[in-house]
């Protein structure tokens, strides 16, 4: 898996090209905040390769081990990471289609992973989101994220503006995931917080509010879902630090180090760090009891003691000021 050994290695925080002219920087924040000539423009698509590109990604030594034995049993994938930022995607898109180019070598022809469902919010769709992270999103859906196997499937969160049925919206929502698993050809990536207020400053602190607890059933239902096809399912942790730097905080714009980045390539010293943790199989432990045990609490408890231990996971590779509500089980 040379992509993924790769990596790892020192090599790949190289050094940020010098140089860039006053002009150019200009003219790239003139056209970030133009929709219809960033979304359409081929720069859109080499600044997100760039971005992504250009930092750093750290594996758990057992990921190649566990995703081959896991494909050989025929199993379905969830990744699922903590969310700062929504253009963690971009950071993320890279391992994730690494790792389903790795598992897709030893899945049986019948159930090869196509695509991963991105359950995100629906405010980037209906215009919900700041102008920046709109247009952004935008530019990658139409090529950057289907190259990386990964396609939105939208879900009403409480801060999505225009929304008056929510429950509607996120049946829809998961009507349309069960449809597209049910193929057998669909991987799942989710963001259990559902929203971005971890990498947000609280103002009575001036500290970030850390991760936030997993919503309720936000991994468990895909779960269920895809062991209902009568597979397996394997879980991708994945922790990443720093995505909130992205944007500048005073106006909402794209941030100057992240402009480069996406012009000359990585960053010094890099803005978003990822971890990608150690695989877990749900027929195995401790994610097989934990699931059992759920099963037998009541309906309305179900669904957050896999949550809550992933959360804890994913925590405990992040710096402790940003584990949030989990930083007592990190």
């Amino acid at each position: 898996m040379g992509a993924i050994e790769r990596a790892t290695r020192p090599t790949m925080q190289q050094r940020l090209a010098t140089g860039i002219n006053r002009a150019k920087n200009t003219a790239i924040e003139r056209a970030i905040v133009q929709p219809s000539a960033w979304a359409l423009s081929p720069l859109a698509n080499r600044w997100a390769e760039n971005v992504g590109k250009g930092q750093p990604l750290e594996y758990a030594p057992d990921v190649q081990d566990k995703l081959i034995k896991a494909a050989r049993h025929g199993c379905q994938v969830i990744f699922g990471s903590d969310h700062t930022s929504d253009e963690e995607a971009i950071q993320e898109a890279y391992p994730m289609k690494d790792m389903v180019d790795l598992m897709n070598e030893f899945l049986p022809k019948d159930q090869q992973i196509e695509s991963l469902a991105m359950i995100t919010a629906d405010s980037l769709r209906r215009g919900g989101q700041r102008v920046g992270e709109r247009i952004v999103f935008d530019a990658l859906k139409r090529k950057f994220l289907k190259r990386h196997y990964i396609q939105p499937v939208f879900r009403a969160t409480t801060n999505d503006t225009g929304i008056r049925r929510m429950d509607g919206n996120n049946t829809e929502s998961l009507r349309t995931a069960n449809s597209l698993i049910q193929t057998g050809h669909w991987g799942v990536f989710v963001y259990p917080e559902g929203s971005i207020r971890g990498g947000k400053l609280n103002s009575a602190t001036g500290q970030r509010f850390g991760m936030q607890r997993f919503i309720q059933n936000s991994i468990t239902t895909y779960v269920t879902l895809m062991k209902a096809t009568g597979r397996e399912v394997v879980i991708v942790p994945m922790s990443t630090y720093g995505a909130w730097d992205i944007y500048d905080h005073t106006n909402s714009k794209p941030s100057m180090p992240i402009v480069k980045a996406g012009l000359c390539g990585p960053s010094i010293p890099p803005l978003v760090h990822t971890y990608i943790g150690s695989p877990m199989r749900t027929d195995e432990e401790p994610l097989a009891t934990l699931l059992a045990r759920d099963q037998q609490m009541r309906k309305e408890d179900q669904g957050r003691l896999v949550e809550d231990f992933l959360g804890g996971v994913i925590a405990s590779h992040l710096p402790i000021k940003q584990q949030g509500y989990y930083s007592q089980t990190a």
